[in-house]
């Protein structure tokens, strides 16, 4: 495949799917390119357990995140009769497995899919892995270009999520993932969090009717270390879908 289709390829991936939500994408040679998207924050697994058909060596992927599709994977547990499905998706150069439900891919696209060869299926693995590597060294390159900016305010924020703190409670938890680029030691952080449902409307909240939550954490975070601080149950509900750090 052209490095100049795949970065064609990479850079329609890298917008806002604000429009579109799937699209297939064919290079010159016909080879057809089918991307879906994360519907919340989920699980992307290095491997499937027989066992019990559990991800295993799993990475986080945020929501509305665009991903390519290079297969179809259905596990039947060795303990258990559910049959388990998942896409195997392409994510910063690995194949990797996230369950079907949290995927949303057009039915055509679907049928595509499932009507390749096993030859047409493992060209697009191929491709899947080259674009995902891609992608990743450009978002590399972004995060380089993003710390050195913040050397002049301190602390670099290098990631934040959230997550259902328990199936049995209502609970939302927040985590955040913090860089010192200076040559300074970080005593304390502090960030303010909004917590936001599905229409985009402030989440507050039942218990102190409080809206953005404080995150304080404690250091040291010496020159140049990560130090990742965590508020269980920031949130007593589960209709937090996003947040915003302010």
């Amino acid at each position: 495949m052209p490095s100049t289709q795949i970065k064609k390829i990479a850079i329609a991936l890298l917008f806002p799917f604000n429009l579109v939500t799937t699209l297939a994408l064919a290079d010159e040679e016909g080879a057809i390119h089918i991307v879906g998207t994360t519907k919340s924050y989920t699980q992307a697994a290095l491997s499937i357990s027989d066992d019990f058909c559990f991800g295993e060596s799993s990475v986080e992927i945020p929501s509305d995140e665009g991903v390519f599709i290079s297969g179809l994977k259905n596990c039947k547990p060795k303990y258990g009769s559910e049959i388990k499905s998942y896409y195997e998706i392409g994510y910063r150069g690995k194949l990797r497995f996230v369950p079907q439900e949290n995927i949303f891919l057009m039915p055509e696209e679907r049928v595509k899919l499932e009507n390749m060869t096993e030859s047409d299926l493992l060209k697009l693995r191929n491709e899947v892995i080259e674009i995902s590597t891609l992608l990743y060294k450009d978002e590399l390159n972004k995060l380089l270009v993003k710390l050195e900016k913040t050397k002049s305010s301190g602390v670099a924020i290098l990631k934040s999520s959230i997550y259902d703190e328990s199936e049995y409670t209502e609970g939302t938890s927040v985590e955040v993932k913090y860089y010192n680029p200076t040559k300074k030691t970080i005593k304390y952080v502090t960030a303010t969090i909004i917590g936001k449902n599905a229409v985009g409307d402030k989440v507050y909240s039942p218990f102190n009717n409080k809206g953005p939550i404080t995150l304080r954490g404690i250091g040291p975070i010496e020159s140049e270390g990560i130090a990742s601080y965590t508020k269980k149950y920031a949130w007593h509900t589960d209709t937090v879908e996003s947040h915003k750090i302010t």
